[in-house]
Parts: structure tokens; C-alpha cells; sequence
């Protein structure tokens, strides 16, 4: 007798535990619902006009010079290992972004920039020779300091101002 109640329950067991309560036997067998494939939109692109101003461009120019110009400064004063490719790096940035601020200027204020883009250009090549950077670090931390000075001083966004109207 105890064989066969525990073959009873062992067969309602297995027989609840294949139907249960949430159904996954009867969900595996039921056809799924086909839904129809919507439409994706489509979008029509328009231009728009994303042109910056000249004088944003020459505040963008001159934030981006001045921002390399305050990292070379800053690696050169420090008294830590000079990162080599990170200097080299923000020299070269420094020359481009005071170059793009050179063209966006008038020809009466290029020629005043001229001489500082050409100093800047020097010293950017001689950076790129390590030795020389370790062998004159605080030379070269004080001439780039003179060209960040001057070139802040006297070619600021508000100075400036007056001569980037279109």
C-alpha cells in the first residue's frame, strides 16, 4: 500500500510540475500572434546653417591657443618628468590655433601677430629635440611665457573685438 501512494503522489507531482501554474508547456505549443511590420519613417535631412561666426571662431581659436599655451608652460615649470610627446604635441596645437587666429585677423593686426606666430613656430621645432628641452628648460619656460604674455595681452578677444566684424 505505501508503494502505491508513493507512486500516486510521485505521478501528481510530475504531472502538477508539467502543468503548473504559469503555463510554460501550453505557451510552447500555442502559435504566436504575426504582427505586421511597420513603416520606418523617414527623415529629410536639412541643412542647417552651423557656420560659427568670425568672431566665435577667433574666441574658440584663441581658447584653444591659450589652453596650449598654459600646458607647455605648466610641464616646463614643473619639477617633474617632462612628457616628451605630450609637450610636443601642445607646441605643434599651439602653433596651428595661433595661425587660425592669424587668418581670421585683419591685415593691419596680421602683421603685428606675424613676428610672435614666427617665434612660436621656432620654438616649437626646437622641442621637438628632447636633449635640447632638458639641457634649457627654464630658458624655454621664460620665452614661452613672453609669447603667451604679449600675445594675451594684445590679442584678446576684447581687444580684438572691433576688428573681427564681418
Amino acid at each position: 500500500m505505501t508503494k502505491k501512494t508513493i507512486a500516486v503522489i510521485l505521478l501528481a507531482a510530475c504531472l502538477c510540475s508539467l502543468s503548473g501554474c504559469s503555463g510554460e508547456l501550453r505557451k510552447k505549443f500555442v502559435r504566436k500572434k504575426k504582427y505586421e511590420k511597420k513603416q520606418i519613417p523617414v527623415f529629410k535631412p536639412k541643412s542647417y546653417e552651423a557656420e560659427f561666426t568670425r568672431e566665435q571662431r577667433y574666441i574658440n581659436h584663441y581658447a584653444f591657443w591659450k589652453n596650449a599655451q598654459t600646458e607647455i608652460i605648466s610641464m616646463l615649470d614643473g619639477k617633474d618628468r617632462i612628457n616628451n610627446k605630450k609637450l610636443k604635441f601642445h607646441a605643434n596645437y599651439a602653433v596651428v590655433e595661433i595661425n587660425e587666429m592669424y587668418k581670421l585677423l585683419p591685415d593691419e593686426k596680421k602683421q603685428s601677430l606675424k613676428p610672435h606666430i614666427e617665434e612660436l613656430t621656432g620654438l616649437a621645432e626646437r622641442i621637438k629635440d628632447s636633449s635640447y628641452v632638458s639641457a634649457r628648460k627654464h630658458t624655454l619656460t621664460k620665452q614661452w611665457k613672453h609669447i603667451y604674455n604679449v600675445v594675451r595681452e594684445n590679442f584678446s578677444y576684447v581687444r580684438m573685438k572691433g576688428y573681427l566684424k564681418e
